[in-house]
């Protein structure tokens, strides 16, 4: 758990010492639009475990929301978030302040009543429709900017169309898990996209929080797989493989047009694929090799008993 809470960290540090040294243009290396869809992410999750009341999994996305906010501030500090007029950025914050104080009062008991559970409802319909809408936008403007606000406005008329037809869920908790991963999902798709656009920025980016990504989120990959949970299994693959050695790999790639050297070198790109390797070949292939079996003779079992009950 150590590795994803604190995996932003190195980052803003990085961004500190950015900023110190006058660089300020170094912060452009870091994607705000996947960085604010992670930060949505840990909204949505954070909402949900605040409900439950699970301790643990509410402290980690307290600390995403609260480690991406200082993060995304630094950027819009030093001027590289663009196209975003003053006022959304204001009122942008005023949700995400508002949003994590209501799931903490929810988490100790405050936000209920029938005032509070009609405020905590709606909260949870708003971050659930803000995700959706978001997560082809931030997707669209990584791979395809030229399309502007068309994906945006696409997923609203869906919204409205299943409205009509009744479709949209009852309690968007139920679908904020799926939403959350849709939208960690589309994190590392805008990091790897502006990392290979503009390349000569990236010696702004911290390679130790790539590793702490892709170290944590394998690590989940196991427990998720125990669990057997889609959604975590989807997230944990994807943010491993992708957000972590995916963004690694572009790192790998590039050259620092000052130095002509690359910004990861081949010693550290080589042992951190051969250690991300060897753990998903000894780890996570046993662990579905055992699962395998294991399915297998639950399965011998239950048509024998069928055969002996017959």
């Amino acid at each position: 758990m150590a590795p994803l809470t604190l995996l932003t960290f190195p980052q803003i540090w990085k961004n500190y010492v950015n900023v110190m040294a006058g660089d300020l243009m170094a912060l452009g290396a870091v994607s705000w639009q996947g960085y604010g869809a992670g930060m949505l992410g840990n909204l949505l999750l954070l909402s949900y475990f605040a409900d439950k009341r699970e301790p643990a999994a509410t402290a980690a996305q307290a600390i995403g929301v609260t480690t991406s906010f200082m993060l995304l501030t630094q950027i819009a500090w030093t001027g590289n978030i663009h196209n975003v007029a003053p006022a959304v950025m204001f009122a942008s914050s005023a949700f995400i302040i508002a949003g994590t104080s209501l799931s903490v009062a929810r988490y100790f008991d405050y936000a209920h009543g029938e005032r509070g559970q009609k405020m905590w409802e709606l909260y949870q319909a708003a971050l659930g429709i803000i995700g959706i809408i978001a997560t082809p936008q931030i997707i669209s403007n990584a791979l395809t900017p030229a399309l502007g606000w068309l994906p945006s406005e696409l997923a609203i008329l869906a919204l409205v169309f299943a409205s009509r037809a009744d479709a949209l869920p009852s309690k968007w908790s139920e679908c904020s898990g799926w939403t959350a991963t849709a939208l960690f999902m589309s994190m590392p798709v805008a990091q790897i996209a502006s990392n290979l656009s503009t390349p000569e920025l990236l010696q702004g980016l911290s390679v130790l929080t790539s590793v702490f990504i892709t170290s944590g989120n394998a690590l989940m990959l196991s427990r998720a797989l125990f669990t057997r949970d889609a959604v975590w299994i989807a997230g944990s693959f994807w943010a491993t493989f992708v957000g972590g050695w995916g963004v690694l790999l572009t790192l790998f790639m590039a050259h620092n047009p000052l130095t002509g050297e690359r910004y990861l070198s081949e010693m550290e790109f080589s042992t951190i694929t051969a250690l991300l390797a060897a753990y998903t070949v000894v780890v996570i292939g046993g662990q579905l090799k055992t699962q395998f079996y294991t399915d297998a003779e639950e399965d011998d079992s239950s048509q024998s008993v069928e055969i002996t009950s017959r």
